[in-house]
C-alpha cells in the first residue's frame, strides 16, 4: 500500500518532465516545509518534508502520467531480471516468485503495456481550485478515471 511520497515515487510516476522533477511537486514539497515549519520544526531535510508528505496529499495536487511503451516495458524487464538475480531469494536462498512462470507471462502480456499507457495529448485531470499550505498556494486536481489515488499500472500482472 502508498501511504506517502516515498513509497509513490517507487510504485509509480509522479508526471514525469524533462527536470525529472514536475512544478506541482516542488510546489507541494515548499508547502510541506513551510507548514512544517509553522510548526517549529526548524530546517527540515528533505527526506523528512518527503516522508510527511502524504498519499492523499499527491494525489490531490499532483497529476501523474505514463512513462511510454518502451521505458515501462524496459523497467518492467529489468524487474523480471532482479527477481531473477540474488535479490530475487529470500534469507535461506529460495526464489520469491517461479523466475520460468513469470517470464512465459511477461512474454504473452508485455503486448498489453500500450494499453495501460495514458494516450498522448489526453485530459485525465481537471483543475478543481487551490489550496493553501503553509502559504503556498497548490493547484489541487480530480482524476478523470474517478480516484486521482489510482494507480494507473494497476493492471500490471503480479504473478
Amino acid at each position: 500500500m502508498v501511504n506517502n511520497l516515498a513509497d509513490a515515487n517507487q510504485a509509480v510516476s509522479v508526471n514525469a518532465s524533462s527536470s525529472g522533477i514536475p512544478r506541482t511537486l516542488k510546489v507541494l514539497k515548499d508547502g510541506k516545509r513551510a507548514e512544517m515549519e509553522a510548526q517549529h520544526i526548524e530546517n527540515p531535510s528533505e527526506a523528512d518534508v518527503v516522508r510527511r508528505i502524504s498519499k492523499y496529499e499527491l494525489a490531490l495536487h499532483c497529476r501523474r502520467t505514463t512513462r511510454g511503451v518502451e521505458q515501462t516495458a524496459t523497467l518492467i524487464s529489468q524487474l523480471i531480471e532482479v527477481f531473477d538475480s540474488e535479490k530475487g531469494r529470500d534469507t535461506l536462498g529460495v526464489p520469491l516468485v517461479n523466475i520460468e512462470r513469470m517470464q512465459e507471462l511477461w512474454n504473452t502480456q508485455m503486448k498489453h503495456v500500450a494499453c495501460i499507457q495514458v494516450p498522448v495529448g489526453a485530459q485525465l485531470y481537471m483543475k478543481t481550485g487551490t489550496m493553501e499550505k503553509g502559504g503556498i498556494m497548490l493547484p489541487t486536481y480530480r482524476c478523470a478515471r474517478g480516484s486521482s489515488e489510482q494507480s494507473l499500472t494497476k493492471s500490471i500482472f503480479f504473478p
